[in-house]
């Protein structure tokens, strides 16, 4: 049971990597990105814990350990399902993948705090941005003038020679656009690519990222899941900046404009927080706006959540297997048995020590 549920459940984890980043492109954005995210921490966690219940009894034969916790050395060498060589290599993978993956995390998580720390948070005014954005026809415009002012209200300008726009999540909760960006985008690419920002503020994509971006830290097969979820954010933000604008195509060519002009090197904007303008997303994102808007597909999405759910039910149960393992292997404490006069035999009280 403890064999067949491990490599379901580790194979229901690789096939997600494998699958997740092509599923996730043509499901829409908002569904990718939860279940990618989400998928991501549980794959994880699920891959963790079944290589710790395997670890596990392998360490428990160890002499130093049966030191430290009393239990039975020939019950659970009987009973223990799991060969030496896969409790020895379970071992090393997670040693690995704890070790490795922390560090990295821990540095993920310092770069981000600082990054943070470090952001201006001041407001600049709308009146500093008097001109940048298209005029507002009518007060029932989708993007009217008060849509605007709060768009507006969120902006800082950097002062940087390199074209970028990019947004910080909370507790900064800003947009950031470089003078040379704004400088070469007329005011509706501008309205676009601060609605794209807005986006990503709104419904916080960054943190998502991040989440995705740790799980694929400590199992590193997952990064594609990491990198398809940074990918699902973007489409997010562009279906939404579409909504709002009402003209698909309008969209695909400020993004096509802006990923012209993002560089890859060479600007002042630290590249942990710039835009994913530049990366090779971008005809992707292109051809997806050009394209009809997207329509649920549950069929899709139930595949993913179908290997999600078998790595968690299949994860539980090796877990489950081996706490049975380890109990049947600790040894029952002595009783005592307690006179009570007047009593019984059968009704004598039998009391554990401890």
């Amino acid at each position: 049971m403890m064999i067949a549920g491990a490599a379901a459940a580790l194979l229901a984890l690789l096939v997600f990597a494998g699958v997740a980043p092509v599923l996730g492109r043509r499901i829409q954005a908002w569904q990718a990105t939860g279940i990618l995210v989400l998928g991501s921490v549980l794959a994880a966690g699920s891959a963790i814990l079944v290589l710790g219940v395997l670890a596990s009894t392998w360490l428990g034969e160890l002499t130093w350990v049966r030191a430290i916790v009393p239990w039975s050395e020939r019950t659970l060498t009987l009973t223990n399902p799991v060969p030496v060589q896969i409790g020895m290599a379970s071992t090393g993978i997670l040693t690995f993948f704890l070790l490795a993956g922390g560090y990295v995390a821990v540095r993920r998580i310092c770069r981000q705090v600082a990054l943070l720390r470090a952001a201006p948070t001041g407001r600049v005014g709308t009146d500093a941005w008097a001109g940048m954005l298209p005029p507002s026809s009518s007060a029932t415009d989708l993007t009217s003038r008060t849509e605007q002012a709060a768009l507006l209200d969120r902006a800082v300008l950097l002062d940087d020679p390199v074209p970028d726009a990019f947004s910080l999540p909370k507790p900064v909760d800003r947009i950031f656009l470089t003078n040379a960006m704004v400088n070469r985008l007329n005011p509706a690419e501008r309205e676009i690519v601060l609605l794209h920002e807005r986006a990503h503020l709104r419904y916080h994509h960054g943190w998502l990222r991040l989440a995705a971006q740790l799980a694929a830290d400590f199992v590193p097969v997952l990064r594609p899941a990491a990198t398809a979820a940074r990918a699902a954010t973007e489409r997010w933000a562009d279906e939404y900046a579409a909504r709002r604008i009402g003209d698909r195509r309008a969209v695909a060519l400020a993004i096509a404009r802006v990923g012209l002009l993002h560089p890859s090197t060479q600007s002042d904007v630290p590249a942990g927080v710039r835009s994913a303008a530049g990366d090779g997303e971008v005809p992707r994102r292109v051809r997806a706006l050009l394209a009809p808007a997207p329509v649920a597909r549950t069929g899709l999405a139930g595949i993913l959540v179908a290997l999600l759910l078998t790595a968690g039910v299949s994860s539980a149960m090796v877990a489950l297997t081996g706490e049975d393992l380890f109990e049947d292997a600790t040894p029952a404490a002595p009783t005592t048995v307690v006179t009570v006069p007047g009593a019984l035999p059968h009704q004598q009280a039998h009391v554990r020590q401890r």
